[in-house]
């Protein structure tokens, strides 16, 4: 396993029974967790002093309790990239920072290359795997369902000064999209045999494709995965 150490505005101070205290820039959240399954006989004092604290419904969802007026949204940086959190009304905060090993992965790979390099970003949500690929050179094509998070990613590109690097912003159906370019005359290089293989899997009940990477002549495919399990 690699630590996501390489922030400087994210920070997790702390976890225990179900929860987890971060810092996001200088704004401390309790968000649920039910991986963590521990509970600590010494806890951080830094808990008491939380900004606002996510509570699970048991109808579903849940909701922010305030202990102070908070932003709509703030930034936070990883590397040279501009990332912009906002609390959502499902516990998110529009970043993954576990992400940013792969994201450093990404553009080691980019970089180290030496040829021109495509990347699509299937499920792409805000764009930090889109904006890490962008900054180390690639063009990219960045597809989610959501129109929202896509103009979320598209503030992200330019709060990074990337908005004026070569990439696609669309809003679709990822299964749809990648089918769709399958069946076109003209399919991108590297949506070819692996991509249909990897849609094929998610017809096989059992079966669990945690990360299929595909990378035929110049086009990368980042995220199948997500497309895999997200149909089952």
């Amino acid at each position: 396993m690699r630590p996501a150490d390489s922030w400087r505005d994210y920070e997790l101070l702390d976890a225990t029974n179900h929860n987890r205290l971060e810092r996001w820039g200088q704004t401390l959240l309790i968000r649920p967790d039910p991986q963590v399954i521990w509970k600590n006989d010494e806890t951080s004092p830094l808990w008491a002093k939380a900004d606002a604290v996510y509570y699970r419904s048991a109808k579903g969802g849940g909701q922010w309790n305030y202990h102070k007026k908070l932003p709509q949204k703030w930034q936070i940086h990883w590397n040279d990239l501009t990332l912009i959190v906002s609390p959502t009304g499902f516990k998110h905060t529009g970043v993954f920072p576990e992400q940013a090993v792969n994201w450093a992965w990404y553009q080691e790979k980019i970089r180290q290359a030496g040829r021109p390099i495509r990347v699509l970003n299937l499920f792409g949500y805000t764009g930090g795997a889109t904006l890490a690929c962008l900054a180390a050179g690639a063009s990219v094509t960045h597809v989610d369902a959501s129109k929202g998070m896509v103009a979320w990613a598209r503030e992200n590109a330019a709060a990074s000064e990337l908005a004026d690097r070569p990439c696609r912003w669309i809003v679709d159906d990822c299964v749809k999209f990648v089918q769709r370019e399958i069946r076109r005359a003209l399919t991108p290089a590297g949506i070819g045999t692996k991509a249909q293989q990897a849609l094929g899997l998610r017809r096989e009940q059992g079966k669990a494709a945690r990360r299929v990477q595909t990378r035929t002549a110049g086009w990368t495919v980042k995220s199948i995965y997500a497309l895999l399990s997200a149909r089952r």
